[in-house]
């Protein structure tokens, strides 16, 4: 748990380095355009420090969202308010962001991760 929420307190605090919703757009829509590879779960997605982070940024993000899924746990991980289910992929969490920030362009110069966290909540409300 304590790891969990220094992952947390990273991608609050460093992990999206304060980047607006539009800067996380352009860095992360490359992954939600992926096309998949020819190994299942494989996407084919430039290896780039812009992917990367967006990568990284919503690897903290699901790592949250497993405790939302463990049922002696749900205060501490419902504060986040999205539940996803176990089959829930990493860019899933991706392409959830880009399409809600693309329906919200009046966001795109609020900070990244409130508004990450609101995609996601209304893609996986906690039921």
């Amino acid at each position: 748990m304590r790891s969990l929420m220094i992952g947390v307190a990273a991608l609050i605090a460093t992990g999206a380095h304060g980047e607006t919703v539009q800067q996380m757009i352009s860095f992360c829509r490359p992954i939600a355009n992926a096309s998949v590879g020819t190994e299942p779960e494989t996407l084919q997605i430039p290896r780039t420090f812009e992917t990367g982070a967006c990568w990284g940024a919503f690897a903290v993000l699901q790592e949250v969202s497993r405790g939302a899924r463990e049922p002696s746990r749900p205060a501490e991980t419902r504060q986040f308010g999205f539940c996803p289910p176990a089959e829930a992929t990493r860019s899933q969490y991706v392409g959830i962001f880009v399409r809600f920030a693309d329906k919200n362009p009046a966001r795109w110069n609020d900070d990244f991760v409130p508004v990450a966290t609101q995609a996601l909540q209304a893609a996986f409300p906690c039921r």
